[in-house]
């Protein structure tokens, strides 16, 4: 392998030169809102509380989450000219004077009450309360309290036109207009005015941008280019310093802190000025060509937005800028790269060195014998230069030119790494590894550590130096090793659980952090006394070099992208050549980068030089998500916290991304608490969950620049189903209760169903029993017998039918053995048996009148053999005879079957078995619960017999 990388390493210096490439301005990114090529006027940026940014333009009102465009919809056929917002409320205003707010994603336009005339917009202030101030080229208008208030020059204005409006932290009130700065005071329930000059500051009173510096300073810009402090507290006005003074009027003024101020011409001009002292400023023009930037807005990931008369662009000027080099500076051709402590650019061109000042041209130095392939600047010894096949040259402090390092005894060595400790220099060749003591302009060779003949052995891809004084190595073949102050030699032979051996780059942080690269193209962070994985390997992604900053930010180098890692967030910007930004093509050679005094870190690319700034603040570059909405079948819900009625339903989440690093790379999970605690991981923007039960949910979403969603931000909505009534726990436990009490009842009216059926089969046998007994009585046999004699010797065929009639009864009580009732007309048919038998006895003095319809017949029902037990206890109880016969009326009324008949009682009485009334009233309350009802009513004994259905 090191015979291998190291052919390769000093084969690409040996290319031959390529073609010049075309100059880009690699600083700005261009989105655009409509065809591409096809320019829309911004006229005004501002972003919302959830990070949305929203232009105001000719074609309307658009809202940006960084990769596209939403168009709000509107009613109003007006160019949108101004744009704010306060709290959770987005106002807008067009060029026809007409106001709005936007509500899910389209304008409610707003009518104002007078005296408030439409003109055209050019800016607004909303504040607490729903207060809003209007500024119009016809005055300032302050909306509260659903009442308007006018002023203009009537009322103190020093002009009606209106370019700015800003509040400071006292409460007043402040316009830039075409005359002059003016200041509303608060008075009671309205505002005193009070006018400023600028003329004599700024060359002009038309005051045409504003904006606050901070709590005390208002900083303006005029019509001719010129700027200027205003002291809020002493009403001082004092120019602005620049050591360039740019031309035409200021359309735009972004203070990003007390020390840099950016601005914008109407010359196509965009500025950059650094406040050294005072109000003395360092000015710096940036190239945006033909770019008319109206207006300017931050973001929280250090991206500066410009909205111009053609678009959007990204400006990353305040985490990266770029250095454009002239020819004859071609990547293709660079070998090396420095820089000293002047901020001269240092480089390497093949044999030829250059040398890049702050005029912008580059200076030929000097030539070497092979090609340059190492440059390393130390603040004491000066600047050191490795070649591929000549050995190392060196150029002293306050000299102009190189000369050989005479120490350095292999002149033909080739140079691979180059590093400085306090008065001593490391060469890394590939003959081995090479330490010398520098005192003054001598150089002496020295052997620093015992084992420093084993370290030679290897191949050392890279030197670096950290700020505790400790070298670090990466070697070909074992790992990475670190010679420290204490002058003890530290080994890691192989990194991860693939055992890496082979590392390319290192670089170190000022807090004493440590970075590795290696062959497989993995990158490791030292833990403690380990090495842990920090990224690792993408496919087609080779990587070159290992670069920090001292503010702590990762530059990682590719052989086609740059990324730029934040590590606290474990999350990166990544600059390609699809990116849009004018890069083509990146260094293939490793370990290019260099870095400046102040630690800022310098990358070739194909224009120049990519410089990786120190942030002066800490930037967030996580992406948000918002949730956009959710329905439960078709329906939208509200606010979170939302309850929902029994059933199953079917959950739509809607959710967006907003990312202004790399918004292309994004990566979402979710899950649904109460459903799943799994994480999904997904690229869509919708999240489907059918038929979800009763129960409290709540869903949350993620979203990331990478795989890792260890630092993300999420959205989450809760919300609940309420649970079927047979599921909730109260009801439950009714319902079990109830089953109980059910599971009871049955089982006591089973056990008083089976008592009651065991009493009336008791009471049937007893009754058939005493029936057949009563049937067989001898007298009643006898009686039976003696009429039957007379018949045969009188009348023959009358002896036959008694003797029918009499087997009918007899039978009729063994077929009806087991029955508990019987029909109306079953029970007639036998008393009509009965009575057969007992006219043939008794004759005329017995009188049976039966009064019954079929229909009644057929319809009821009574206990078995009732009727004929009831005439037979009239029969038994009283005379029957020619001259007092016994008249029994039988009929139906109010649902009671009635048995009359006149009392005339035997002077002596039968005895019998106990079979009557008493036996059928029994039979009553088991079959059915009704009762009976008998006793003699003045000479007539009623018995009632209840008809059972």
């Amino acid at each position: 392998m090191k015979q291998l990388f190291t052919t390769l390493f000093f084969l690409v210096l040996l290319l031959p030169e390529a073609g010049s490439l075309n100059a880009q301005t690699p600083l700005s990114r261009t989105f655009w809102l409509e065809e591409e090529n096809t320019g829309v006027r911004v006229n005004q940026l501002c972003m919302d509380h959830q990070s949305y940014i929203f232009l105001a333009t000719d074609k309307g009102l658009f809202r940006f989450n960084g990769a596209k465009f939403t168009g709000i919809r509107s009613s109003v056929k007006s160019p949108v000219t101004a744009v704010a917002a306060y709290g959770n409320k987005l106002w807008l205003a067009y060029k026809n004077g007409t106001l709005g707010t936007v509500q899910d994603d389209s304008v409610v336009p707003l009518t104002l009450p007078e005296p408030y005339e439409h003109a055209e917009v050019k800016c607004l202030l909303p504040q607490a309360g729903n207060v809003l101030w209007i500024g119009t080229d016809n005055g300032l208008y302050l909306y509260r309290d659903k009442q308007v208030q006018y002023f203009n020059t009537d009322k103190g204005l020093s002009d009606n036109f209106i370019y700015q409006i800003s509040s400071s932290s006292n409460g007043h009130i402040w316009l830039a207009t075409d005359y002059g700065l003016n200041e509303l005071i608060p008075d009671q329930k309205t505002f005193r005015v009070k006018q400023y000059r600028t003329k004599d500051i700024l060359g002009d009173d038309i005051v045409s941008a504003m904006a606050l510096l901070n709590d005390s300073e208002l900083l303006l810009g005029a019509e001719k280019g010129k700027l200027a402090r205003f002291n809020i507290k002493t009403k001082q006005l004092s120019p602005l310093k620049l050591s360039r003074q740019p031309a035409g009027q200021i359309l735009a003024i972004l203070p990003l802190h007390s020390k840099e101020i950016w601005f914008s011409t109407i010359n196509a001009e965009l500025w950059r000025l650094d406040i050294v002292k005072g109000d003395s400023c360092v000015a710096r023009e940036m190239s945006l060509p033909e770019k008319v930037i109206t207006t300017l807005l931050p973001d929280k990931s250090g991206n500066i937005w410009a909205g111009s008369m053609s678009g959007l662009s990204m400006l990353s000027n305040r985490y990266m800028e770029s250095i454009t080099l002239p020819l004859p500076y071609r990547l293709s051709d660079l070998t090396a790269l420095a820089i000293d402590a002047h901020n001269d650019y240092w480089i390497a061109l093949g044999k030829d060195l250059y040398q890049s000042g702050k005029d912008g041209t580059m200076k030929k130095v000097q030539s070497f014998p092979s090609k340059i392939s190492v440059l390393h600047f130390d603040w004491e010894t000066g600047l050191w230069l490795g070649t591929s096949a000549n050995g190392l040259w060196w150029k002293r402090n306050g000299s102009k030119i190189f000369a050989r390092a005479a120490a350095f005894d292999n002149k033909s060595d080739g140079i691979l790494s180059i590093s400085t400790l306090p008065g001593y220099l490391w060469v890394a060749g590939l003959s081995g590894l090479h330490s010398y003591k520098v005192e003054g302009n001598a150089i002496l060779r020295t052997q620093l550590f015992k084992e420093q003949g084993k370290v030679s052995g290897e191949y050392i891809y890279r030197l670096v130096a950290d700020p505790q004084n400790n070298l670090w190595m990466a070697t070909d073949g074992s790992g990475i090793s670190v010679f420290k102050k204490s002058r003890e030699l530290v080994n890691w032979n192989a990194l991860g659980t693939g055992q890496e051996d082979v590392i390319y780059s290192l670089a170190t942080t000022p807090n004493g952090g440590v970075w590795a690269a290696s062959m497989d193209n993995n990158i490791y962070s030292l833990k403690g006394a380990q090495w842990q994985l920090f990224k690792s390997s993408e496919p087609g992604h080779t990587i070159t070099g290992l670069s920090v900053t001292n503010s702590g930010e990762l530059i990682a180098g590719y052989q086609n992208c740059v990324d730029l890692w934040y590590p606290e967030q474990r999350l990166y910007r990544h600059f390609n050549t699809r990116l849009g930004m004018g890069i083509d093509s990146f260094s293939h050679l490793l370990n290019t980068a260099a870095k400046d005094q102040a630690g800022n870190v310098y990358i070739p690319y194909n224009r120049g030089l990519l410089c990786f700034k120190n942030q002066e603040q800490p930037f967030d570059i996580r992406p948000q998500v918002i949730l956009r909405a959710v329905f439960a079948n078709s329906d939208q819900l509200m606010a979170p916290g939302s309850s929902l009625g029994a059933g199953d339903y079917l959950l739509n989440f809607y959710y967006d991304g907003i990312c202004y690093t790399n918004p292309e790379n994004l990566h979402y999970r979710f899950r649904l608490e109460g459903y799943s605690d799994e994480w999904i991981y997904t690229r869509d923007l919708e999240a489907v969950f059918p038929k979800l039960k009763w129960g409290t949910y709540t869903f949350r979403v993620q979203v990331s620049l990478s795989a890792d969603f260890s630092h993300a931000k999420e959205a989450s909505y809760s919300f609940s189903i309420a649970t079927p009534l047979i599921n909730k726990r109260w009801f439950q436990a009714f319902l079990f209760l109830a089953v109980i009490g059910l599971a009871i009842f049955i089982i006591k009216w089973r056990e008083r169903r089976m008592k009651r059926i065991a009493q009336l089969k008791e009471e049937k046998l007893n009754f058939e029993f005493e029936y057949l007994k009563s049937q067989v009585n001898p007298h009643f046999l006898f009686n039976s017998l003696n009429t039957l004699t007379g018949l045969i010797e009188d009348d023959q065929q009358s002896a036959v039918q008694y003797t029918e009639r009499l087997s009918d009864l007899y039978r009729h009580s063994i077929v009806s053995y087991g029955k508990d009732k019987a029909s109306l007309a079953e029970e007639i048919e036998l008393l009509y048996a009965y009575i057969y038998i007992q006219e043939a006895r008794f004759g005329k003095a017995l009188q049976i009148e039966v009064a019954v319809t079929e229909a009644q017949q057929a319809k009821y029902y009574l206990p078995m053999m009732a009727l004929q037990l009831v005439v037979e206890n009239a029969i038994k109880h009283n005379v029957v005879s020619h001259l007092q016969p016994l008249v029994v009326k039988v009929f139906v009324a109010e649902e009671m079957l009635m048995v009359i008949n006149k009392i005339n009682l035997k002077i002596s009485r039968e005895t019998h078995g106990g079979i009557g009334l008493k036996n059928i009233e029994r039979r009553y309350k088991m079959l059915s619960g009704l009762t009976m009802a008998y006793g003699a009513v003045e000479d007539c004994w009623i018995v009632k017999l209840p008809l059972l259905k």
